[in-house]
């Protein structure tokens, strides 16, 4: 009774499926969990759902990541102390998505509020979603690692690299008037 299986009559594109996942979910947090990524601590999402039950004004928690390659191989830890503080976060976010978005836990409402996933953005659309969210609240990173997130030659975002740039140049277009450090940006 928890599941709700869904299928969709036509292709909608990976935007609009979470967007319509997320319409349908009944808890009031969203954990997103991409298909080749993994996540590595058990108590993840009790983690991030006590953090934003004790913090009202966060609307998006998220941790390190380990990266792996496609046999599970670990690559790289990414993380960094100075992530941690939410004035910090704000500071460094219109410069690089530095919320990986199977790590993310947000408040659905707030999701909903800042109207989801927009599906003009192909490949940053969690980049777009976290910017509109810092908007509206902060963003928070633990010292925890919750995911290993898996590289291999076929990640929609290495296959997609020139979409990526272009989208990430209209997003800073989009937001430098709301975000520190928009020239350097």
């Amino acid at each position: 009774p928890r599941f709700i299986y869904m299928r969709n009559p036509r292709r909608l594109g990976i935007q609009q499926n979470l967007n319509l996942g997320v319409r349908f979910a009944r808890a009031p947090y969203i954990a997103p969990l991409d298909g080749d990524d993994l996540w590595c601590d058990a108590g993840k999402l009790a983690q991030q759902a006590s953090f934003l039950d004790t913090n009202p004004d966060a609307v998006l928690v998220s941790g390190g990541f380990v990266m792996i390659d496609a046999v599970s191989k670990q690559v790289l830890t990414s993380f960094s102390d100075a992530w941690f503080n939410a004035d910090e976060i704000r500071t460094r976010l219109l410069m690089e998505n530095i919320i990986p978005h199977s790590a993310a836990c947000y408040r659905r409402e707030a999701f909903l509020t800042a109207g989801g996933y927009n599906s003009y953005f192909k490949v940053t659309g969690d980049y777009d979603l976290w910017l509109r969210l810092a908007l509206m609240g902060t963003l928070h990173k633990t010292a925890d690692i919750h995911l290993h997130h898996r590289m291999h030659r076929n990640n929609f975002s290495l296959v997609k690299h020139k979409r990526k740039v272009w989208e990430e140049l209209q997003l800073i277009r989009r937001y430098r008037r709301h975000y520190p450090h928009g020239g350097a940006a």
